[in-house]
């Protein structure tokens, strides 16, 4: 019987909890001013996924490289901090989902959705078994390109022209750590689970490679989406070009 501990239930409560009260308190910060009224919610969900990306980019990525005792056992590796990082991420996409439900459509918002439902059954389960704590550090080495994804949004929102320097930086270094961190990290998973398909629990075993292969091809997509919106049509207004999961 798979049982969460009680670190891993307090900490995605309290998660939940802390991104919701930020979403909340957002409302007592003026915002870009289209985004003001009706679609205050997208600069609001901007801003938690930033605080979100830096925690768990940052934090994950330096758990898995300061712990000998991740890097060479993936399977039954442990630590308290990779336990509580992947649990503190499994509340805030609970939140996120949720917002997500309240404000989108699946037909337009699909990407995101499939995306967050897959990462929520792999922390949870992975949470449950208490083993591969290692591969879901490895996997939030991508929030480090989230972190750019996310700025690259709010820098859209404030109305920075895809011409001035600070966007363009952005966007270099957005296809850069996309390139190394987010495929980088999910194209290793994808072929770790299948050639060791034989040393990881029955469940993961069977549905790894198709959760992360899932992720895999919605990341690539992404990527797609992102070298047309940012190189192959430069021309198009921060207005119709905020969301490139929507795009």
């Amino acid at each position: 019987m798979m049982i969460l501990s009680d670190v891993s239930i307090a900490t995605s409560c309290l998660s939940f909890f802390g991104f919701f009260c930020l979403n909340k308190s957002l409302n007592y910060v003026s915002p870009p001013a289209k985004y003001a009224d009706k679609n205050r919610h997208k600069w609001r969900n901007a801003m938690c996924s930033l605080v979100h990306a830096l925690i768990v980019g940052i934090y994950g990525t330096y758990c898995f490289f300061s712990n000998p005792e991740l890097q060479e056992d993936l399977v039954n590796g442990y630590t308290l901090g990779s336990e509580v990082i992947i649990a503190l991420s499994g509340g805030y996409f609970m939140y996120d989902t949720l917002d997500l439900m309240s404000n989108n459509t699946f037909s337009t918002s699909w990407p995101l959705y499939t995306h967050h439902l897959v990462v929520l059954f792999l922390c949870f389960t992975i949470l449950s078994l208490r083993q591969l704590y290692a591969t879901i550090n490895i996997a939030m080495i991508l929030e480090l390109n989230s972190i750019f994804l996310h700025a690259r949004q709010l820098l859209l929102m404030y109305g920075y022209s895809k011409q001035d320097i600070v966007y363009r930086i952005n966007a270099a270094l957005n296809v850069l750590t996309y390139v190394v961190c987010r495929s980088g990290s999910m194209g290793f998973l994808c072929v770790w689970v299948i050639v060791t398909s034989q040393d990881v629990p029955p469940i993961i075993r069977k549905t790894g490679p198709f959760t992360l292969g899932a992720i895999f091809v919605i990341n690539q997509i992404l990527f797609y989406r992102l070298i047309v919106s940012d190189y192959l049509r430069r021309s198009a207004t921060p207005r119709h070009d905020v969301d490139i999961m929507d795009s």
